[in-house]
This record gives structure tokens, sequence and C-alpha cells, in this order.
């Protein structure tokens, strides 16, 4: 519906144009009646009509006044004068005023006003269909031209540098003179990606509202270009005179985080900046460029919405798999005790340690998936686990994220979900007095324990809680400590390179034979065997 305003200081007049045309069969809607231009003139700073029926003579503000104030807002308003003067010099003003038509009120017949708002509905539908044509145009020409910038920066980025003239007249199309100008590098990418495209659902769309989105902000920001390197990168090309390089970095800041603020108001979108240093020329510019995209540990380590200088990683030389071992330990224990409240704090603790070690990411996330299948296979054997989380299945989802932050919100969702699923597997299958025994047994597994000593601890009698354990269960107790022993002997035994001997007491065993005994009944082979052939 095409929405009109009508203006004029005689109801009479308001009256008979709102019941005389039959408005929704012409397509348009009265969005509105006012007595004065000034209240009008409100109304249309809401809400812009598409076509203003207005007279000349009102208090307050006149119709030409009106007119010009509407104009300035919206050029292509359609506009119809009713008016009682038949002078030339209004006839003048309103040609000025690009006046669609200019109807004296002692003419008005309702087959007249009909006739002349289904021309007003062509013209209006004719524009928009040319409007919807030169938009479209212009999508496929701006789409075609991101396309070669694109092409042009990876070609950049592969190929030697043969020709220096050609790359700079190249450059030039695109908006990169270097011959005024030396350029700031700017990888510029968005946090979250994976979530962004469950959000968005087509990569297509997300990457090409992410590029205009900088497309527009960084002309009206910074004077830069931008050139879109992958689905989730791009590079901007901040122009810099020859005074400004060394205060390069402070200076851009507040822009970028401008940049920052305006896409998340309007896309809930956070992007990160990573900056480079001034580049003077194609070969500084390959250099520059090819050390943003290919720093992927440092990116790994920076937090959300961060804007950061470029710098050399610096990786830890020491082994992240020699810790392996005790965060195992410690975040099987965390599912075994329930204890939600301490997840995060754990988390955290482990988080920074990584950050002060500063391992490559590639080596955080294969720890990780390692970390996470064990805990997994552990207690799936235990029929704790119904959904498998296989190690396939964790190397696909966590090679997705880009950083170490999304990492750890993922492994917290993991925690939670696995102690919130563990407690409630048990209270639905197994009684209480059970549930107190596999916990203890959980959390005390470098102890010695017997089973009158957890009978004690219960309250119950101790052939009493043998009955009902292997009824809940359908193993003894004893075979339900001695199994889980050994299970954790087994991560010992692949994960540490501790003798046999100190294995057996981390798992509550003084007599090292008795402890290889019991292993190999349990699993066909003594520990070193296993070992070695795993």
């Amino acid at each position: 519906m095409w929405k009109v305003l009508l203006v004029d200081d005689s109801y009479p007049v308001l009256e008979f144009l709102s019941q005389v045309v039959p408005w929704e069969s012409l397509g348009m809607q009265v969005a509105g009646q006012h007595l004065n231009g000034l209240t009008a003139l409100e109304h249309c700073k809401l809400d812009m009509p598409h076509l203003l029926i207005t007279d000349i003579g009102m208090p307050e503000m006149n119709g030409l006044d009106l007119i010009k104030a509407v104009k300035e807002i919206n050029p292509r308003m359609k506009v119809i004068i009713l008016s009682c003067h038949d002078e030339f010099p209004y006839a003048q003003q309103a040609v000025k005023l690009s006046v669609n038509d200019y109807v004296l009120k002692e003419t008005m017949e309702p087959e007249t006003m009909i006739q002349l708002l289904e021309n007003m509905r062509l013209q209006l539908e004719q524009e928009n269909k040319e409007r919807s044509g030169h938009e479209q145009l212009k999508s496929m020409m701006d789409r075609h031209r991101s396309s070669l910038k694109t092409n042009f920066m990876r070609a950049t980025l592969a190929n030697p540098l043969s020709d220096p003239k050609r790359w700079l007249a190249e450059a030039q199309g695109f908006g990169v003179d270097l011959d005024k100008y030396s350029y700031l590098p700017v990888l510029c990418y968005a946090n979250q990606f994976s979530k962004l495209k469950q959000r968005f659902q087509e990569v297509d769309l997300l990457t090409y509202a992410i590029e205009n989105g900088v497309n527009e902000l960084i002309d009206a920001k910074v004077r830069g270009v931008n050139f879109q390197c992958a689905g989730n990168e791009m590079i901007l090309m901040i122009p810099l005179q020859a005074y400004l390089e060394s205060k390069a970095f402070d200076l851009f800041v507040p822009h970028l985080r401008a940049m920052q603020e305006e896409f998340e108001s309007y896309l809930r979108i956070s992007l990160s900046f990573m900056i480079s240093k001034p580049a003077l020329s194609p070969q500084e510019i390959k250099r520059n460029v090819k050390e943003l995209m290919e720093s992927k540990d440092l990116r790994f380590y920076a937090t959300s919405r961060s804007i950061y200088k470029w710098s050399a990683f610096q990786s830890s030389n020491d082994d992240i798999y020699k810790y392996y071992s005790n965060a195992l330990d410690e975040f099987k224990q965390l599912i075994a005790e329930g204890e939600t409240d301490r997840v995060q704090g754990e988390l955290d603790r482990w988080e920074n340690w990584i950050r002060s070690n500063h391992f490559k990411a590639e080596e955080v996330r294969g720890w990780v998936i390692k970390l996470l299948s064990d805990i997994d296979l552990k207690y799936r054997s235990q029929q704790h686990f119904h959904n498998v989380y296989s190690t396939e299945l964790f190397h696909n989802t966590l090679l997705e994220f880009e950083s170490l932050e999304e990492l750890f919100v993922y492994m917290q969702h993991y925690f939670m979900e696995k102690i919130d699923y563990v407690a409630k597997t048990q209270r639905e299958s197994q009684r209480k007095e059970v549930i107190e025994a596999k916990r203890y047994v959980m959390t005390h597994l470098s102890k010695k324990i017997s089973m009158d000593e957890v009978a004690r601890m219960l309250h119950l009698n101790g052939s009493h809680f043998s009955r009902i354990f292997k009824m809940e269960t359908g193993e003894t107790f004893i075979e339900f400590v001695t199994r889980v022993k050994m299970e954790q002997a087994q991560e010992y035994l692949l994960q540490s390179e501790k003798t046999v001997e100190q294995i057996a007491e981390m798992v509550g065993y003084e007599n090292t034979s008795y402890f290889i005994k019991l292993f190999k009944s349990l699993f066909g082979m003594s520990p070193l065997d296993y070992r070695r052939l795993k």
C-alpha cells in the first residue's frame, strides 16, 4: 500500500478526500490527516508517506514551506497541491519545488481526483520497479568488483611480484594509490564465526553482510579499501600520510573501535582487528598481508573484540602432553564429584596456564580433543553417556574454533552437560547408597578401598550393602573397584612415562605383583605389554 498524507486547514476538504476517494482499490491508504503544515512535517519525520496532498494557505506553516522541508528529507516524494490560488507566482513556486500536480479546489471533482491518483500510483510503481532494477544492477556490479578484488589479493599473496608496475596499476584501479600514500594493512575478522554461520544459515549471506557493512564503515571512518580474502577474513588497506606512519596504531584504534560498536549495534556481529606495519611498496604490502593471514596462532590467543598489533608468535618449547594426565584426572574427578560451581574456576586455571605457555593452536586443539574423547570413553564404558562424542566429531567441531576463548567456552558447556547427565542418570537408575559408593570410589582411586569401609560410611550392614550393589549394578563392589582402578591404570600407562610400580601405588596397590596379576586377569596381558601394544 502506498501511504498518503492529507493536509488542509479546511476540515470539509479532508473529509471529502477521505470519503470520496476509493483509496484501497487504488492501492493506497490514508496515513494521516492534518490541519496545518507544522504537525504534518512532524508526521513525515516519524513516518514518511509516498504521496503528500496539501493546501497552500495554512496556519503555523504554509503548504509551500511544508513541501520544501519534506523534499529536503525525501526528494522523491510525490506532491499534489490543492489550492484556492490560481495566480502565476504560486504555480511558479510549485514548479520550482517539483510538485507533480496543481489542482484548484473550485474545479476539484471526484472523477478528476481518482484519475490523478491513479496516475500517481502508476508513476510510483514504475519508479519503484526502476529503483529495484538499479539496486539489483548495482549489487551485481558490487559483487563482481568484490570478486575481482578478492582474486587480486589472492594472486598477490600466491604469486611472485614479477611486474610491479602492472600491480600498481591494478591496485590503483581498486583505490590503492602508492604514489600518494603508504598503506596500513589491517586484518578484520568476525569472532565466533561458527556460531554466526548457524545464525545466518547461509555462509554467502553472512560474508556478504560482513563485507557490505565493512565497506560502508571503512569509507565513512578511515577512507580505506576492503579486500575480501576468505569467508571470515578481510584485509583493510588504510591510506597514510608519511608524517602519520609512526602514530598509525594509536590514530586508527578509535575509528576501528567505532566500527566494532556499529557492527554489534546493527548486525550483532563482533569484529576483531590485527594491525600490521605501514607499507610503502608492493613488496612490503605482500609481506605484511601474508604475515597477517598466516598468524593463526596469534589470533588463537586474542580475545573477542580485540584490536592488536601483529607480532611474530613465539611458541613454547614445552610439551603440552606432559601435563595431560593431571588435567584428565582433575576433570574426571570434577565430573565424579558433580561440583558444577568449580567447573569455571578449573577451566580458567587451565586456560591461563595455556596462555602463559603459548602452545601452538594445533597442539592445544589436539590436546583438548584427546581430553574430551578420553573422558567420554570413560563414562560411556560405565553407561553414563548415551550420545557418542567421537574423536572425529570433536575434531570437526573444535577445528572451527579460531580462538582459545571459544574453545574453553565449548569445554565449559561440555563439562556442565556431563555433570548434569551423570547426576540425572544416577538419580533415575540407582539407589542413593550405590550412587554415593560409586562417587566415593571415583574420587579415592589412589587409596585402598574396602567394602566394609564404604558400608560403614553409608551406615549399612556389609552384607546388605553387597547385595544391593550387585543387584543395582550387575557386578560386586570389589569387581567394580578393581575394574575402575585398572581402567585408571590403563590411562596412566598410555598418558605418562611412570613405571609400573609408580602406577600401582597411584591406584592404591602397595603390592606391585598383586597389581600386575589383577591387571593381567582383567585385560589378558601385563601392564608393560599393554603399554608396548598401544
